[in-house]
């Protein structure tokens, strides 16, 4: 009796432990629009795509961009994206991300959250983004 007891304990906390083990989702996590660019630490304006652009992080490391609103884009403004399997993203610690190129090391973005907005910080580090969840 007392073996069925300790199996059904041990048996308990490992579905518990395994439960909360599974991969939350990270804040990052989900569809992002710029809403400020800075260069050099001054504000500049948003481009005229800027408004119809989203980037999306993927639960599996992915990271995309695709245009939304397409009609609504003023004639003769070309948008252009960055190809989606270019980028990956990963965590490196608790409010910071990066997301690396697939081919060139050197074309990485930081990503930092504080409180509900995404700050990116492109390289070299002189030119950055805040962007909203969508």
């Amino acid at each position: 009796m007392r073996r069925i007891l300790n199996s059904l304990i041990f048996f308990t906390f490992l579905i518990l432990f395994t439960s909360c083990s599974k991969d939350n989702p990270e804040f990052i996590v989900g569809q992002w629009q710029v809403i400020e660019r800075f260069d050099n630490g001054n504000e500049i304006d948003l481009t005229q795509c800027d408004p119809f652009i989203i980037r999306e992080f993927g639960n599996d490391g992915s990271l995309r961009s695709f245009i939304i609103n397409e009609n609504d884009i003023p004639s003769g403004v070309i948008c252009g994206i960055t190809p989606s399997n270019l980028f990956t993203w990963e965590k490196e610690d608790e409010n910071n991300y990066i997301a690396r190129h697939s081919t060139n090391a050197l074309l990485s973005i930081n990503y930092r959250i504080e409180g509900n907005h995404l700050f990116a910080r492109f390289y070299p580090g002189l030119f950055s983004a805040t962007y909203s969840r969508r």
